[in-house]
């Protein structure tokens, strides 16, 4: 943009010495149609100088005004010799020296996705990627391994504090994100699948895997303050025969799973009749020592003083109710109140 102002300011200075040189030349004539012809000439020189003026001013404005967006930071360089001048890295806007250029990294979350097939080479924007399935061994379903296509995505983001040595090494973040990223990932994708089996891979051990893969990518990659937030494995696909296999594997390991519920059911089930029984049988027995024991203080309590008067507390109601009192001779009372 500089370069394109100088010229236009270079067309403005030659526009418009063409104009003087023309208006001189007019009034050094004072009649006849030549000086009419300069003077146009002389007057349209001067205003295409003026208007190529404001446009050179227009380029130098865009050459030397900046804004730095949240979430992006600025390398400035030199534009003839590329050297590192400094970098931007909060948000604002303001004027730089004309002689030095721009390279923006994106510092906000950048996605990679490996996923489906094709042989299409991948897309880069920026810090992202868009590529193809990943293909990796695991460990077999019987021992060995086995190959499997993985569908993975991955988030990262970039610190400010690397970036003038990415430039320094890569020249920009695209290229950066092809030549160490994506190798990366596509390396350590490739080795973690190796230590979990076919099943554990696709299933219990998934997230393991993953998190396995993060933290490598993490350390290998921390010298460029690059830190990798995710990372997913979305789908996984083995060859039909260890397909036919591992669905195998895997009903056999559902059926044992629900035989051990069902049989853990039984047992609760058994344990619950169990404690109920118990529960009824001991209420019963406290109930019986509940009867006997009462009956017990009952029969304690029947003195032969208790009896006499309960004997005299009788004849006193007979004789109120004009009955009268038979004694069988075993010790019993009969009240007989017929008159």
């Amino acid at each position: 943009m500089f370069v394109t102002a100088i010229v236009v300011f270079a067309l403005a200075a030659l526009a418009l010495l063409i104009g003087i040189v023309n208006k001189a030349n007019a009034n050094r004539s004072s009649y006849g149609g030549d000086s009419d012809t300069a003077n146009a000439v002389g007057n349209g020189g001067i205003w295409g100088a003026i208007g190529l003026g404001l446009l050179g001013l227009v380029f130098l404005f865009f050459a030397t005004f900046y804004q730095n967006g949240v979430g992006e930071a600025k390398v400035v360089v030199n534009s003839i010799d590329k050297d590192i001048v400094g970098t931007i890295e909060t948000p604002g806007s303001g004027f730089k020296d004309p002689l030095n250029d721009f390279v923006d990294f994106d510092l906000f979350s950048q996605q990679l996705t490996f996923a489906g097939g094709g042989d299409g080479a991948p897309s880069y924007t920026g810090g992202s990627v868009n590529g193809k399935e990943i293909t990796v061994n695991v460990g077999g379903v019987s021992g060995g391994s086995t190959r499997a296509n993985v569908d993975l995505v991955a988030t990262y983001s970039l610190g400010t504090e690397q970036i003038e040595k990415i430039y320094s090494e890569f020249r920009s973040q695209e290229r950066f994100t092809e030549q160490v990223i994506q190798k990366q990932v596509l390396s350590i994708a490739r080795q973690v699948p190796a230590n979990y089996s076919a099943v554990e891979f696709r299933g219990t051990e998934r997230g393991n895997a993953e998190e396995a893969i993060r933290k490598s990518l993490n350390e290998k990659l921390k010298q460029y303050g690059v830190e990798f937030t995710t990372v997913t494995i979305q789908d996984v696909r083995y060859p039909d025969s260890v397909e036919t296999a591992l669905t195998q594997i895997e009903e056999a390991n559902q059926n044992a799973q629900k035989a051990e519920a069902d049989k853990r059911t039984a047992e609760v089930n058994a344990e619950k009749a169990l404690i109920e029984a118990q529960g009824a049988a001991n209420a019963a027995i406290e109930k019986a020592r509940g009867e006997a024991e009462a009956n017990k203080l009952l029969s304690q309590s029947l003195t032969p003083d208790l009896i006499a008067l309960r004997k005299a507390e009788l004849l006193v109601e007979a004789s109120k109710a004009g009955g009268y009192i038979i004694d069988n001779g075993d010790g019993d009372l009969l009240l007989d109140t017929r008159k």
